[in-house]
């Protein structure tokens, strides 16, 4: 904080400085990463570290499912009453775009920066079944090729929101492999 409001008298005084000067003033930047807001987890949430690649949290009643699709590589389904999630990583581009999902009218595309890296974000609503899902894909998180993908889907969409905030938990490993 201290910090903060040293660095802000700094810039204010260099500002006024440079108001009172006749010369043009001179703006240096330095590049930072695109982060969003840190997350702030629950107090009742469990940490899991999955192997060393990326640690995260999420509710406490959430417990091992069996999966539901096919995977590419190492990969846990998790489940409580209101949401189902999973993630899965693999050295095979696991964020490709799905045709399908570019016809869908309730397809929307955005994204999320987890932890300084960006991630492709899908959401979309099965009209036929009433589910919600949403998806959020980030390649080459280690520096080695390895592909992570997260998927959760919910009968209700404001559980979503519990999805993007697991999913802005995470962590990554420093040097992970």
């Amino acid at each position: 904080m201290l910090l903060r409001l040293s660095l802000a008298s700094i810039l204010l005084a260099a500002f006024s400085s440079c108001m009172r000067s006749s010369t043009t003033p001179i703006v240096v930047t330095s590049p930072t990463p695109k982060t969003e807001p840190t997350t702030t987890v629950p107090a009742d949430w469990k940490r899991v570290e999955v192997a060393d690649k990326f640690v995260f949290y999420m509710p406490a009643d959430m417990k091992t499912t069996e999966p539901i699709g096919d995977y590419y590589g190492p990969h846990v389904d998790y489940a409580n009453r209101q949401l189902m999630w999973n993630y899965q990583y693999a050295s095979v581009d696991l964020c490709r775009s799905i045709e399908w999902m570019s016809k869908d009218p309730t397809h929307r595309e955005t994204e999320l920066y987890i932890d300084g890296k960006k991630a492709k974000v899908d959401t979309w609503t099965a009209t036929s079944t009433g589910h919600y899902y949403i998806t959020a894909c980030l390649s080459d998180i280690d520096g080695l090729g390895t592909h992570l993908h997260l998927g959760a889907v919910s009968k209700e969409q404001p559980a979503l929101e519990v999805a993007r905030q697991i999913f802005s938990s995470i962590q990554f490993r420093k040097g992970a492999t």
